[in-house]
């Protein structure tokens, strides 16, 4: 965020100051209320030291620092359960994860407010979740095994630690063997036994006894790469994805530890003279394993964790003393020290060689080129010369390794919305990079020196009170001529409007341009004028500069968006081109009624799929060009992420298949079916796989049906007994949970409800096209006592047996 050209950028910029920061050891909790002394309805500010930015010949004062001011009896020592803002869930995953009060709206049933945590609530959460679930979790992963590469969300389902025996497991999270089988044979399904961390805490016990300096050394490094960043970072909640990553100075401090357990197995075979050692060991070490596992178990069940604790604890004996008189024998009974430190070394080594083979499929990227090619096919879906605007770092980071490593597509200007309030980025985009020409952005660098026009809200102003509510006013003019009019503050400098009266604006349409250079096709209704109208109540300088650039392009080169962006009120103008949206002067119109998961979904209660309007010729040959990501190869090992990705791809070509063959463009329809079976090897990525909220499943129903519109019945059938499979299995996985675990049901009793929905979706999806379930569905068959007393006994009404 940081142009590192001065000293006073290189200041925020090692000062991380971009991020925020949290309280640590006294500050708000995250339902904390606002201070207001005077009672005038405004916030009480703290005030701080200025800020700066650098101008064209001076260093330009932008304000200074300003933090609300909280109500006394609101301020905690050690707040862990801090963060108020809702942007990623936080606030309600705090609220559900301590179950606290949540005081909801009466019509809306929206959460308004939520109940203070307590100080044992902050405890909690730094225990159970930011030590547990965050560090821990991730501890065991390595050295004791891993459920799958689902991320975890608290539940016994997904991204969990597991050992790969029952005894420790199935107290925890319940019986594995019922898990779904796409998640058992999931590439991440890791099952080390505990042996990594029985080799690791004989280590420390041995390096306790032996040399304490050394292991207080150790300790401290392991403690400060660990649970130190646990106390430093202050998590607030779910991130966008796992990371394990910031523990790994962690995880290489304890593999030191098992590296000396050689040397300790070795110690323990020849010592004559001190018995006590091996008892010492096998006590300390017992302890050890006990408390690792439980304080890597406060998740679950109080019992499930100590029944597991007690067996990690047991095992370790067993382990340890096992291989100490399998050395001493092998060794002459402790005579032979050479034979003692060979068998010590093969025992050992075996620990790491059943790591390999457990995790290495899970960790070789030698063949996965996602990243790369999604960035091509973003690319690629865009039309010559074009506007492409991206939104935050890992959408934004590929495309431009693309154009500047491989040399893809190199016409088109890439424009990072998360860098687009910000002056120096703004001003990068006036000059031609690679082929792509400059672009407007309306108003001077001046204008947006420091905190000019950074924040502008929308509202009626006292000179102009009398202007039209309903009336749209011309985009180019309202941000030249309005927003870009000099304002001077008392100072002299030029600081710009902070509000504007209109929030309807239009953006003139020359037909016969957007016609000829392809905005547009021949049979679409253009309008004469793109109106719309914002929806908020203020605009970012980021907003304001897409609407400067919309304004200033005037349909002469295309402008797309990396998602169907809406906040600006012109999403009923995006059409996709493949996987990315253009924006168009046609009010756009989505073909979900031709969609058979689309409607099942929405009827459902369960939204719809990512169905959009279409430009269905530029898809159909912008997907030609699109690559897979080496999925294709047989035993390429996609995690979460990159499967999100890939079924991305699968979606836009089960999506444009499905359209082509609607318009009766079957044969075109089938070659980009075709084109997809060839680039993404079912094994790779299944048809059905359990998955959150069951976003994969979705997607292949979605296949399912385009391969029905396309007549391709046999392989429509191969698709849907894959979804089919899963979601069975899925079913049996939640039954058997609600039985045997009905506590640890809870947690998955949404994802159960929706993995019962997907069936539904897909039987709805069968008995449109496919002719044997047609046939199949017979009222009068259907309409049996047993089928009356099956559903009455599903809404829980009891028949009595005269009845019956």
């Amino acid at each position: 965020m940081n142009n590192v050209d001065n000293p006073i950028n290189l200041v925020y910029y090692l000062g991380r100051e971009q991020y925020g920061s949290a309280p640590l050891i006294y500050g708000p909790h995250f339902a904390a209320e606002y201070k207001d002394d005077d009672g005038d309805g405004m916030i009480d500010m703290k005030t701080g030291e200025m800020k700066y930015v650098k101008g064209k010949d001076r260093y330009i004062a932008t304000g200074r620092d300003r933090e609300p001011l909280y109500q006394s009896s609101d301020m905690q020592l050690f707040p862990r359960v801090w963060d108020r803002s809702n942007d990623q869930n936080h606030a309600q995953f705090y609220a559900d994860w301590l179950s606290l009060e949540q005081n909801r709206d009466p019509n809306t049933g929206q959460v308004v407010s939520y109940g203070a945590p307590s100080y044992a609530d902050n405890i909690n959460w730094f225990f159970s979740y930011q030590t547990d679930f965050l560090f821990m979790r991730y501890f065991m992963w390595n050295y004791a095994g891993r459920q799958n590469d689902l991320q975890g969300r608290g539940n016994k389902r997904d991204g969990n630690w597991i050992s790969g025996i029952g005894l420790i497991d199935t107290p925890r999270l319940g019986d594995q063997s019922k898990m779904p089988e796409s998640l058992k044979e999931n590439k991440a399904h890791n099952t080390l036994f505990m042996l990594p961390i029985i080799l690791g805490i004989l280590g420390l016990v041995f390096q306790l006894f032996r040399n304490k300096n050394d292991f207080i050394v150790t300790f401290i490094l392991f403690f400060f790469m660990g649970e130190a960043l646990v106390l430093y970072l202050n998590a607030p909640g779910p991130m966008p994805r796992e990371r394990d990553y910031v523990f790994v100075g962690a995880m290489y401090v304890f593999a030191i530890w098992i590296g000396l357990s050689v040397l300790a197995f070795v110690r323990l075979a020849l010592e004559k003279t001190d018995k006590d050692l091996f008892k010492k060991v096998l006590i300390y070490g017992a302890t050890f394993t006990f408390l690792v596992t439980i304080i890597s178990s406060l998740t679950g069940s109080g019992s499930g964790a100590i029944m597991a604790s007690l067996a990690a604890a047991v095992l370790f004996v067993v382990v340890v003393a096992a291989v100490t008189y399998i050395i001493k024998a092998v060794s002459s009974n402790g005579t032979n020290f050479k034979m003692a430190g060979i068998t010590a070394s093969v025992l050992c080594l075996l620990v790491p060689v059943l790591m390999a083979q457990q995790e290495w499929n899970d960790h070789d990227r030698s063949q996965k080129t996602v990243a790369p090619d999604l960035a091509k096919d973003y690319l690629e879906s865009c039309a010559p010369n074009a506007i492409l605007f991206t939104f935050g770092d890992n959408d934004t980071y590929p495309l431009w390794y693309a154009q500047e490593v491989e040399g893809i597509r190199k016409d088109i200007r890439i424009i990072n919305t998360s860098l687009l309030g910000i002056d120096w980025y703004i001003n990068q985009l006036r000059y031609k990079i690679n082929d792509a020409p400059g672009v407007d952005v309306i108003w001077t660098p001046e204008q947006i020196e420091g905190a000019n026009r950074q924040y502008i809200r929308i509202g009626q102003t006292q000179q102009m009170q009398n202007l039209d509510a309903n009336a749209f006013y011309p985009l180019y003019d309202i941000m030249k001529d309005y927003l870009g009019q000099k304002v001077t503050d008392e100072d002299g400098n030029d600081v710009g409007p902070n509000t504007m009266p209109f929030s309807k604006f239009f953006v003139p349409v020359d037909k016969q341009l957007v016609i000829k250079n392809g905005t547009v096709t021949p049979t679409d209704s253009v309008l004469s004028q793109l109106a719309f109208e914002i929806p908020a109540s203020a605009v970012t300088r980021d907003q304001l500069m897409m609407l400067n650039i919309i304004a200033t392009n005037k349909w002469q080169r295309p402008i797309y968006f990396t998602a169907p962006y809406g906040q600006l009120g012109f999403g009923q103008h995006l059409r996709k081109d493949g996987l990315t949206y253009r924006l168009v002067p046609v009010v756009t119109k989505n073909p979900e009624q031709n969609w058979v998961t689309d409607q099942a979904m929405k009827a459902m209660r369960m939204g719809g799929s990512s169905i959009k309007a279409n430009n269905l010729n530029a898809m159909s040959e912008n997907l030609k060009k699109f690559e897979f990501g080496g999925a294709n190869k047989k035993g390429v090992y996609f995690d979460e992420t990159n499967r999100q990705s890939l079924l991305n791809i699968r979606a836009i070509f089960a999506e444009a298949a499905g359209n082509l063959a609607d318009a009766g463009k079957t044969e075109e329809a089938i070659k980009l079916l075709n084109k997809e079976a060839a680039g993404i090897d079912p094994e790779n990525l299944p048809y059905g796989m359990t998955s959150y909220f069951s976003q994969h499943n979705q997607t292949g129903i979605m296949l399912a049906e385009a391969y029905y519109k396309a007549g391709q019945l046999d392989k429509a059938r191969k698709v849907a007994e894959g979804v089919r499979k899963d979601i069975n299995s899925q079913k049996n996985y939640y039954s058997s949970l609600k039985t045997e675990k009905p506590n640890y049901y809870a947690s998955m009793e949404n994802e159960s409800i929706i993995n019962e929905i997907m069936g539904e979706v897909l039987n709805a999806v069968e008995q449109q096209y496919d002719p044997l379930k047609k046939a199949a569905k017979n009222p009068a068959q259907e309409i049996t006592p047993e089928a009356l007393l099956k559903a009455a006994d599903s809404v829980g009404i009891t028949v009595a047996d005269s009845t019956k």
